[in-house]
């Protein structure tokens, strides 16, 4: 319910400002005379296009804002140095940026909808990302692990693995970044 009236608080601050501007755009007052209504009616759709035009101003400049927040999210997410990834409820692809799909070894979009545990290369590791969501939704907290992880073509390659439980999105357990060992040997 107060959403509702902070919404109708800002429409009528809305409304009050282009009323207070015609002058401004060379728009002629309501008159007092023999068509009182045409003149109140001219002055109410006056007013009503300016209120649009400010309206417009603000949905470009919150469009501006939009894509300039998407650049932001596509240089931090996509181009990352490290693979990103984000896991369904059931331990599935989500998301992956181009670092993960280049890690393993396989174009972005077929690794949406694989489970995780197919890139992991030891059979008890995998129990690993079995256990995550329990741990992850138990305490929150970070978890890290060194795991030895293999591409699509089966070539071994160690990862630093970190997770995180994250709820934002209904369906959506876990943020996993891996980040290559190269000083460790497969």
């Amino acid at each position: 319910m107060r959403k509702s009236s902070n919404i109708s608080v800002a429409a009528d601050a809305l409304r009050r400002k282009p009323e207070q501007l015609p002058s401004r755009r060379n728009l002629p007052a309501p008159l007092i005379g023999p068509e009182p209504n045409a003149h109140r009616l001219l002055h109410e759709l006056q007013v009503h296009q300016v209120e649009l035009e400010m309206q417009n101003e603000e949905l470009s400049k919150a469009r501006d804002e939009l894509e300039t927040l998407r650049a932001r999210y596509f240089d931090l997410f996509e181009l990352a140095p490290v693979g990103y990834l984000t896991l369904g409820e059931q331990g599935l692809i989500v998301e992956a940026n181009l670092s993960a799909a280049t890690l393993l070894g396989l174009a972005r979009g077929e690794l949406i909808a694989q489970p995780l545990n197919r890139f992991v290369h030891d059979a008890k590791d995998r129990d690993f990302f079995h256990l995550l969501h329990k741990q992850l939704a138990g305490t929150g907290a970070v978890q890290l692990r060194d795991l030895r992880m293999m591409k699509n073509d089966k070539t071994a390659f160690w990862a630093h693995v970190s997770a995180r439980c994250i709820y934002s999105d209904p369906g959506q357990a876990g943020l996993i970044l891996l980040r290559p060992l190269h000083g460790k040997t497969a």
